[in-house]
C-alpha cells in the first residue's frame, strides 16, 4: 500500500499540475469558503461546488469541461468564485496553483490512504504523467529562463 501510495504521489503532480494550470483561477481549498491572496496582495473569496454545472462561465462544449467536471466532482478540489463563476481564461499566479495542486493532493492522499481510489484514475493519472512529461519539462525550462531573464532585467534596471 505504501508503495502505491508512493507512486501514486509521482504521478499527481504531472497530471493535476497541467490540470490546474490549464484551467487558469479556481483554486482548490479544504474549507467551504478560503481566503487565497493573489500576487497584487487583493483578497478574493472562493466558494466551494459540487458540480461543474454550477459554474456559470462553464460550458459542456468547452475544452477542458471533461477534465474540469472529474476534479469538481470525483475529488472536490476546485472552487469557484462566488459569483459561480470559473474565470478560466483568467492566468493564475505560482501562489494560486500551489494552493489548487495541494488541495487536490491533500484530497487524493487521503484517498488512497483510505483506499478509496478508483484503479481507472490511477491509471489515468500515470498515463497522463508519462503523456505530459515531455512537455513539463519544456515548461520548467522557460519559466526558469524567464526567471533568470527577469532578474537580470530587474538588476540592470533598478542599478
Amino acid at each position: 500500500m505504501a508503495k502505491l501510495f508512493w507512486q501514486s504521489l509521482l504521478a499527481v503532480p504531472a497530471a493535476l499540475g497541467a490540470a490546474v494550470a490549464v484551467f487558469g483561477s479556481a483554486i482548490a481549498a479544504e474549507a467551504a469558503t478560503t481566503q487565497v491572496s493573489n500576487f497584487d496582495q487583493d483578497s478574493v473569496q472562493l466558494a466551494q461546488i459540487t458540480s461543474v454545472s454550477e459554474l456559470t462561465d462553464v460550458l459542456p462544449s468547452d475544452w477542458a469541461f471533461q477534465a474540469l467536471q472529474s476534479l469538481v466532482e470525483n475529488y472536490g478540489c476546485i472552487q469557484g468564485y462566488p459569483d459561480r463563476t470559473f474565470r478560466g481564461q483568467r492566468s493564475l499566479t505560482r501562489f494560486e496553483f500551489a494552493a489548487g495542486l495541494n488541495s487536490c493532493l491533500d484530497v487524493i492522499a487521503t484517498l488512497i490512504a483510505q483506499s478509496g481510489i478508483n484503479p481507472d484514475d490511477l491509471a489515468t493519472i500515470r498515463r497522463l504523467q508519462e503523456e505530459f512529461q515531455a512537455e513539463l519539462a519544456t515548461l520548467r525550462g522557460r519559466v526558469d529562463a524567464l526567471e533568470a531573464e527577469t532578474a537580470t532585467l530587474r538588476a540592470q534596471q533598478f542599478s
